[in-house]
């Protein structure tokens, strides 16, 4: 009697974990400069009933010894693991293709202390944002500065949506792949 009921309360649980990752996440983020740099990125769920706000903080300095970070010889390690750097691609391909961009819009103003370096940077970004421009909901104005002096000022600002229940089979398949399992064999070693 005891079991069925632990079941039926199991069930329920994992249907409910199920259907809460059914539901979309919204993220909008701003990104600006105008002589200092501010961000803000804000990430709502259930229909923005439970939002998060991540922005400039000041950060608290404290005696926090810092992490052991992996060395060069670690990730050249990493990145020599067969089949390693495919089944990232496939990961970031995938996920690219199940996020859905609501809005994606920016305004730069960039320009180099030589107006010819200015020129050729311009030569080389102007066909691509025409490009990024052809993609509905996808607005860039990129604008040269051909002053004597460096700039690089304005705004991105963008809004994306994600069903995480989407993401599962690719994070899954790649979690579970022999290359990420010989990256995570690495890695505990050198730990």
């Amino acid at each position: 009697m005891w079991a069925i009921i632990l079941a039926t309360v199991l069930a329920g649980i994992l249907v409910l974990i199920i259907i809460a990752f059914c539901i979309p996440v919204d993220m909008t983020f701003r990104v600006e400069r105008y002589g200092r740099l501010q961000n803000r990125v804000r990430i709502s769920w259930l229909f923005g009933l439970v939002c998060r706000e991540l922005g400039d903080r000041k950060r608290v300095s404290a005696t926090i010894k810092p992490k052991k970070r992996p060395t060069l010889r670690i990730l050249i390690e990493i990145l020599k693991t067969p089949g390693f750097i495919k089944k990232l691609t496939v990961l970031l391909k995938k996920s690219i293709k199940i996020i859905r961009i609501k809005e994606l819009s920016s305004h730069l103003r960039i320009g180099f202390d030589d107006a010819a370096d200015t020129g050729i940077l311009f030569s080389i970004l102007g066909p691509a944002v025409a490009l990024v421009n052809y993609f509905p909901h996808c607005s860039v104005r990129l604008e040269p500065s051909f002053m004597d002096e460096a700039v690089f000022e304005g705004y991105f600002n963008g809004e994306i949506r994600l069903q995480p229940i989407r993401l599962a089979p690719p994070f899954t398949s790649f979690i579970f792949s022999m290359p990420t399992l010989k990256v995570i064999k690495i890695l505990l070693l050198h730990k």
